[in-house]
């Protein structure tokens, strides 16, 4: 029963981790669950993913706030599925 426990315990680990660095719990979940703290420790290396987002006057893809190509700022879109759309 404790051995049980410690691997659902891994499980949910390796969830809470994956969900901050914005990958899938449910398949992180299985992971942690069938590789134990082998799966935490290599989800630990791998990196957050970063949405990227699309200057609405260039088109050029963005990481932050401010468009590097035409200088731009980009705080004024919201995310509609696929593309961003500039609000106005």
């Amino acid at each position: 029963m404790m051995r049980l426990s410690f691997w659902i315990l891994s499980g949910i680990i390796c969830g809470l981790v994956a969900n901050w660095k914005k990958r899938n719990p449910f398949y992180w979940f299985l992971c942690g669950f069938i590789f134990g703290p082998f799966a935490i420790l290599a989800l630990a290396f791998f990196p957050k993913i970063e949405k990227l987002k699309r200057c609405p006057f260039c088109s050029q893809l963005v990481k932050g706030r401010v468009c590097r190509s035409c200088g731009m700022g980009i705080q004024d879109t919201i995310d509609l599925g696929k593309d961003e759309y500039k609000v106005e």
